[in-house]
């Protein structure tokens, strides 16, 4: 069980190839995990997966999530992004870019 006090649930997934039906085959998986998770707590959380090859580098990945801590959850309710979208924007303004 995960407590409500969770706002972000992030799977950073490496693989240096995927394949074009992997990306959609994941945010299935963000939007199960996130459905689930708000049917069970009655709280807004924000899924993400990232597909991040050898060019994500450790401390980019560490900025990223550091700079997501501060963010309130609810804005991006699953989202499945790749080291190219973050690189050079936080994973909130990668995640909001699909809606625009």
């Amino acid at each position: 069980m995960i407590p409500s006090s969770v706002a972000h649930v992030i799977a950073v997934i490496h693989h240096d190839a995927p394949p074009d039906w992997v990306s959609a085959k994941v945010h299935r998986w963000m939007l199960s995990i996130h459905r689930r998770m708000q049917r069970s707590r009655a709280v807004d959380t924000d899924v993400a997966a990232l597909l991040v090859d050898q060019s994500a580098t450790p401390a980019l990945l560490a900025t990223r999530l550091e700079e997501l801590v501060h963010r309130a959850p609810g804005a991006n309710s699953a989202s499945v992004l790749t080291a190219d979208e973050i690189r050079n924007q936080t994973i909130a303004q990668a995640s909001t870019n699909d809606f625009i």
